[in-house]
């Protein structure tokens, strides 16, 4: 039952990632900052969606190791795009243009190595998954990669909420609960890769996010977006 539940979890994930950004681009479409946003959601929702396909009970070995693929590939790209949307929202772009030059050029190499056994070599079966990724050369890269640009855009983040007040700390408050979280579920997805066996099951409070901008945006105004 719960790795039924699990999988159709990251489907809604998916859904509500995709509908959160397009919710957001509509408020206004020519805003950067609305439209790096929903990049961001869609690469998350793209991670999740492609995590979903290769759970399907009927799915082939070739078509669930593409879907892996293409989910990494996702994947590849949300810490850039989340650090991007860090440093408009706090208004430091200019600031850390080469950090987040860096950070373009290292995540669009890992977006194009996903697509290849460089980063996902093959599927195999582990705990209750009948696919799940053996990780390739540049897997450990990829992890490295992903956990420090999260760290980075979290620490301009805390240094920012100790300085802000009001909405705009509310706003940070619950935007940080869900990112935590969702990062560190999210994580827990790469220990199985090693064949260390701790089920992935706290990935599935990525979906925090979704909920704590949605109630940043109808409570505080987040991005300041009024509903």
């Amino acid at each position: 039952m719960m790795p039924q539940l699990y999988s159709y979890w990251m489907a809604l994930t998916a859904f509500g990632s995709y509908a959160l950004g397009l919710f957001v681009l509509t408020r206004k479409p020519q805003d950067i900052l609305y439209r790096t946003w929903f990049y961001f959601c869609c690469s998350v929702a793209t991670w999740s969606l492609g995590y979903f396909f290769t759970m399907l009970p009927h799915i082939s070995k070739d078509m669930a190791l593409v879907s892996s693929r293409l989910s990494h590939a996702g994947g590849a790209l949300i810490p850039v795009l989340f650090l991007r949307y860090i440093f408009i929202w706090l208004d430091i772009k200019k600031r850390v243009r080469s950090l987040l030059l860096i950070c373009c050029i290292l995540c669009g190499a890992l977006f194009i190595f996903s697509l290849t056994p460089l980063i996902v070599i093959d599927l195999v079966p582990k705990l209750f998954f009948r696919f799940y990724p053996v990780g390739g050369f540049g897997y450990f890269f990829y992890i490295i990669n992903f956990i420090f640009w999260v760290i980075v855009a979290h620490y301009y983040m805390f240094q920012n909420y100790r300085i802000v007040s009001g909405f705009k700390r509310n706003q940070m408050k619950y935007f940080l609960l869900g990112t935590v979280l969702g990062y560190f579920g999210g994580a827990t997805c790469f220990p199985l890769i090693f064949n260390i066996q701790i089920p992935p099951y706290p990935a599935m409070l990525i979906f925090v996010y979704i909920i704590t901008t949605t109630y940043a945006i109808l409570r505080f105004r987040l991005m300041d977006i009024n509903v």
